[in-house]
This record gives C-alpha cells, sequence and structure tokens, in this order.
C-alpha cells in the first residue's frame, strides 16, 4: 500500500508545487462573505463572471435577419409536411404488407399471381395518385406564399392563376393575391398591384383599403416625379378621403403653376378656375413645382399667384356653376337609323328604322330626356327611373332596377346614368372599370364606344384615353364620340382633342359626332365642322337654334321655337321631323 502511494506522489507533486508558486506570487483578495458560508462558491463563481465581463468588450445582440426567420419557417413547414408523408406512407406500407398476406390465397397458379398482383398494383397506384391530386394544390399554394414572402411576386402570381383554374378554394387563392399585391406595392410596381387586386372580390375590405394604399402611393409618387395631371385623375378617384382631396386640388394647382412657367398665362388662370381655395395653397404647390424656395417666393410676388387674385377667379366660377345649373336636359336624340324628341307634355316622338322596336316609345309618359345609341332609346322619368327599348344584345336595356338618375347618355351599345351621389350606371357591350370609380360627376356624355363625364367644377374625364383633354380645364359642355371629344370652356372658349379643330369663341354648346363637330353659339347660330368634306350634307338653317345632334349620318337641329329639321341621310324615314313641335 505505502509503496503505491510513493510511487503515485511524484506525479502529482510538481503540479501542486506549481499552484502553490502561483498563489504566493499573487495575494487573494479578501472575499466579502454574506449569508451562509455554503453560498461562498456561488459569490465567487459571481465575481468571476463579472470580471469576464468587464474584461469583454461590450456587444450588441444581432438581430436575425428577416430571411433567416423566413427560411427556418419554411425548414419548418417542409420538415413537418414530409414528416406527414412519412407517417402516412409508412401506414400505407403496413397496410399493403398485411394485405399482401391475405392475398396469398389467390396465388395459387402462375396466372391467379399475376392477376392478384396486377389488381393489387392499379389499387395502389390510383390511391397515390389520389393522394397526390388531393395534396398537390395545397402544396402548390403553399409554395406560391411561400414565393411570395421572398419576393418572387410574379412566380407566386403564375400559381395563383393555375390554382385558380385548378377550382382551387376562392379564399385562398384570394388571400395569396392580396399577399401578392402587398408584395407589388412594397416595390414600387403600383400598376401591377392594381391589376393584381382587380382578379380579387371588388367589395372585400382588404382589398378596398389595399387599393387605395397603393392608388395614393401612385399618385404621390407621380406628384413627386412632377407628373401632376396623372396625379390628379388618381387623387379625384379618392376624393372621398379628405386628405386626397386636398391632394387633388395641389395636382390641379401645380399643373396650373406649370403651365404659367411654360409660357401659357390664359390657360394657367383657366386651369386655376377649378382649384378650389388655390390662395392658401399657392405657396406650397411653387415651392413643390419649382424646388426652390426663393423663386417660389418671387413667383408668389406675380400678380397671377397673389391670393386676391386667386380668390376673384373663384368667385367667377360660382357665377359660371349657378349658370350651369339653369341648363335645360336634352329634348332629341339621334340613333343609326332612327330620331327621336320629346314633346312638352312629357311624351316622344319618333321616326325611322324600327327593326329592333327602337321607336317604340309612343306610350311612354312622363319623359324629362331621351337619348339613343345606334339601334336602342332610353327615357329618362321624372321619378328618376329609366325606361328602354330596342336591341338587348348587349344588355344596354337593363335599366328596370335603376333608381335616382338624374341625367342619361347612350353609346352605340351601352346606356349609362348619372345618379342624385354624383356616381354613374351602366349597362351593356363595355365594362367602363374606370367610369365605375368616378365621383362627384355632374354630367355625362356618350358617343361611339365611349363615354365622358365633368366632375366637381367642371373638369372632364374620359374612358377613351385618347378622348381625354387637359386634366383641370373647366367646361360648361361636353360632348365624345370615339377617340374625339370636345367641349366649351367658362368663357364660352371651344376646345377639343382633335387638333386640326377650328377656334370657335362664344360657344354654349356642343355636339361631336363619328364624321363632325358641331357647336351653338350664344347667339344661337350653328356652326359645324366635318372631319371629311364628303360627309357634309351643306346644312344651312336660319332660326337661332337651341340644341342639335348626330348620329354620323343624319344630324337634327331643334330650333329655340321647337321647330326640328334634319339633314343628312334619310333611307329609313330617319329625318322626316319637319312636322314636329318640342
Amino acid at each position: 500500500m505505502n509503496s503505491d502511494l510513493n510511487n503515485k506522489a511524484p506525479r502529482h507533486a510538481p503540479k501542486k508545487r506549481a499552484e502553490a508558486e502561483n498563489t504566493q506570487k499573487t495575494p487573494k483578495k479578501p472575499v466579502q462573505r454574506t449569508g451562509h458560508a455554503a453560498d461562498a462558491p456561488s459569490a465567487r463563481a459571481a465575481n468571476v463572471r463579472a470580471q469576464a465581463l468587464k474584461s469583454e468588450p461590450s456587444k450588441k445582440t444581432a438581430k436575425k435577419p428577416a430571411a433567416t426567420s423566413a427560411a427556418s419557417g419554411v425548414i419548418a413547414v417542409l420538415a413537418m409536411i414530409c414528416g406527414i408523408f412519412a407517417a402516412g406512407f409508412g401506414f400505407l406500407v403496413r397496410g399493403v404488407k398485411k394485405a399482401n398476406r391475405k392475398l396469398d390465397v389467390f396465388r395459387k397458379t402462375e396466372i391467379q399471381k399475376a392477376v392478384t398482383n396486377s389488381i393489387l398494383a392499379a389499387i395502389l397506384l390510383t390511391v397515390v395518385i389520389a393522394v397526390f391530386g388531393a395534396c398537390f394544390p395545397g402544396i402548390r399554394m403553399g409554395w406560391g406564399r411561400t414565393l411570395a414572402a421572398f419576393g418572387a411576386d410574379d412566380k407566386a402570381a403564375r400559381i395563383a392563376v393555375k390554382a385558380e383554374k385548378s377550382g382551387y378554394d376562392s379564399e385562398k387563392v384570394m388571400s395569396l393575391r392580396l399577399k401578392i399585391a402587398k408584395g407589388y406595392l412594397e416595390d414600387g410596381r403600383f400598376d401591377d398591384a392594381l391589376s393584381m387586386l382587380l382578379l380579387t372580390k371588388q367589395d372585400d375590405k382588404d382589398t378596398i383599403l389595399l387599393t387605395e394604399k397603393v392608388r395614393t402611393a401612385k399618385a404621390e409618387k407621380l406628384y413627386k416625379d412632377g407628373k401632376y395631371e396623372e396625379a390628379s385623375r388618381i387623387f379625384y378617384l379618392l376624393s372621398d378621403d379628405e386628405t386626397a382631396l386636398s391632394r387633388y386640388y395641389d395636382s390641379l394647382c401645380a399643373v396650373s403653376v406649370q403651365a404659367y412657367l411654360n409660357g401659357n398665362e390664359a390657360e394657367s388662370h383657366k386651369i386655376m378656375m377649378s382649384v378650389s381655395g388655390a390662395g392658401k395653397r399657392i405657396a406650397r404647390v411653387l415651392t413643390d413645382v419649382t424646388g426652390d424656395k426663393k423663386k417660389a417666393q418671387e413667383l408668389l410676388l406675380l400678380d397671377s399667384f397673389k391670393p386676391e387674385t386667386l380668390d376673384e377667379l373663384e368667385k367667377t366660377i360660382q357665377a359660371v356653376l349657378e349658370a350651369k345649373s339653369n341648363m335645360t336636359e336634352s329634348k332629341i336624340a339621334a340613333g343609326n337609323r332612327h330620331t327621336v324628341g320629346l314633346t312638352s307634355d312629357g311624351r316622344v316622338v319618333s321616326a325611322g328604322d324600327n327593326y329592333f322596336g327602337q321607336t317604340n316609345v309612343s306610350e311612354w309618359t312622363d319623359i324629362t330626356s331621351v337619348a339613343a345609341g345606334a339601334w336602342h332609346t332610353a327615357g329618362l322619368k321624372s321619378d328618376g327611373t329609366v325606361v328602354a327599348v330596342g336591341d338587348n344584345s348587349e344588355g344596354q336595356l337593363e335599366v328596370s332596377d335603376w333608381t335616382d338618375i338624374v341625367m342619361i347618355a347612350c353609346t352605340d351599345y351601352d346606356t349609362i346614368g348619372l345618379k342624385k351621389d354624383g356616381t354613374i350606371v351602366f349597362c351593356g357591350m363595355h365594362d367602363f372599370k374606370e367610369a365605375s370609380g368616378w365621383k362627384n360627376v355632374t354630367m355625362i356624355t356618350g358617343g361611339a364606344y365611349s363615354i365622358g363625364a365633368l366632375y366637381g367644377q367642371g373638369t372632364m374625364l374620359s374612358s377613351n384615353v385618347s378622348a381625354q383633354m387637359k386634366a383641370g380645364y373647366l367646361f360648361a359642355d361636353l360632348s365624345v364620340s370615339g377617340a374625339c371629344s370636345a367641349g366649351i370652356m367658362y368663357d364660352g372658349t371651344f376646345v377639343s382633342s382633335f387638333e386640326n379643330a377650328p377656334a370657335w369663341e362664344n360657344v354654349a354648346s356642343v355636339e361631336v359626332s363619328s364624321t363632325a363637330i358641331f357647336a351653338i353659339t350664344t347667339d344661337g347660330e350653328l356652326k359645324s365642322y366635318f372631319f371629311r368634306e364628303s360627309d357634309d350634307p351643306k346644312i344651312s338653317v336660319s332660326k337661332k337654334v337651341a340644341d342639335v345632334v348626330s348620329s354620323g349620318t343624319h344630324h337634327v337641329v331643334l330650333f329655340e321655337d321647337g321647330t326640328v329639321q334634319a339633314f343628312g341621310l334619310n333611307d329609313l324615314g330617319q329625318s322626316n321631323v319637319g312636322d314636329w313641335q318640342l
């Protein structure tokens, strides 16, 4: 025993001596003891940790990247899916083995064995296909959500299309599309986001809120980029919101400033007249447009931008609006080969083709205005309802449920109604999606395949981009037909989207058709301009004109004394209106 101890001692001795030497070199610090003696080791450990923390530089905890978190989530989901499939596969294998053993009684001969195995294989294949078919849409949608989370929105959008075509849950498809639209918004792809939102339920609360958010972001970006006219149209669509309405007027004010800086002071004033509270916002807008506060202050000293000057312009517009409110509705309308007129007692007379029943209007009563498409006729009743007859091949007569209508118009194959609340309704061939968002509308017009409107204080909107005239112009009257439009400004100036249109002045009313532009001056004089000389029937009138309408091939004039005269084509009697008294 002693011998063993003596043998082991030398191995430990150097270590103990080294510890002893270190102890002698570094004197121990007195340890403050509190509490029980059993707590001493814990206190020493705490001191050691404290010293270690002091000796290391402080480090901030690094945040886990969002991509890493998303990747971890995806891996977890994939692992769970794999686990479910593994469990299902294991259960299937055990079931197959059990069934296989029981089927041995049918494998007594080689033929029976082959038949049994074939049937078993077919059953297994059917089960596998069914399981895969049931699970695949869900897996695909999960992958679509993952792609959207990682910003691969275009690929996720393609998956949404495939899922919809396969009949997958529409709510989940819509949820994915909303997620994709949010991604497009974050990337500044506003048009893609709006297109994606059009594929979701338009009455869904999330869709409505996100659509407004995208439109606001797009409008602000356009304003920032100096595209004030485009920004104004989008802000107008959001004008239910007070902030958006204010930004709409800011945009129009900026359009006016741009016109002034481009040397067109007259145009600048015309646009500024449609800006509510221009005097209060002009200083900020001048800075936005010029990008220079010093230059903005210099412009603010000019007469054109003095607040008192702008206030006078706003008073002028109020007078124009009063005059517009006294305008009467149309009493005549021209279809492709028929004409209708409204008598003073609320009845309707007609002439021309009745192949589709478009002139079956003799029984109508209590009518306040009429409109005509290519082969149909519409009438507005005093109670705000609408009646229509004629061709209904495109659903243009589906007006029986319309109420609170104050004005009607027609394109060739559509019927449009203006409601009391300033919104519009329509039926027929075309899906005027943009028009469904128009607000504060005061007048509507239609022709060929497009519609137009005036809103607010007389600013124009058109369903046809080519017919759209400059934002901010203030119109007292408007007419559109296809890609052409014409309007009358507050001072009687005639303007048109057609570049070669005449420069008429003192104009009170306007009409555009596929072949010509007509205008009536404040003195009741009829003016006309035909795009092709061969279409001009050489119209000549000697009495004061109250209204004019045109189908493109025949043109009908209503005089102030209530008589009517027509010019042009009369192959089906559409111009036989000489005996009318309206």
